[in-house]
């Protein structure tokens, strides 16, 4: 909840159906790693989750977004996110990843194309951003 409430989520998505849902399969939570997941009404659709990375380093955070950069499928550069970020679409998930490393933080937003338009993306991203 500190980098975003489903509060915010409901209304940068204007979906006042999203539920806290269960933790994403895959990561398990740790010191150095955290995720939200707002689950959408139809639960078999995907809603809006918020991952963070907190490395012990800049050069670690670089090489994790580096990677996400790599790895995500159809990743492309943009500044939806200053001053720069990943966005990618796969499977109906679309994801706007950014580093911030001043602070060796690496957060990645998705949400599902039935659940949010970019814009709201965008503009769930820029929200996380601002509680770094």
């Amino acid at each position: 909840n500190r980098y975003m409430t489903i509060t915010e989520a409901r209304k940068i998505t204007r979906d006042a159906t999203l539920s806290k849902g269960q933790t994403l399969t895959g990561i398990e939570p740790s010191a150095t790693y955290n995720v939200t997941y707002f689950a959408p009404q139809l639960r078999s659709k995907f809603g809006v989750s918020i991952q963070v990375w907190k490395e012990k380093i800049r050069r670690d955070a670089n090489d994790r977004f580096k990677k996400m950069k790599r790895d995500f499928p159809n990743a492309e550069e943009t500044k939806a996110v200053p001053p720069t970020a990943l966005f990618s679409h796969f499977q109906g998930i679309m994801t706007l990843s950014f580093a911030d490393l001043t602070k060796s933080m690496v957060v990645s937003v998705s949400c599902g194309d039935t659940v949010c338009s970019d814009q709201e993306l965008v503009d769930l991203a820029n929200a996380v951003k601002k509680k770094l």
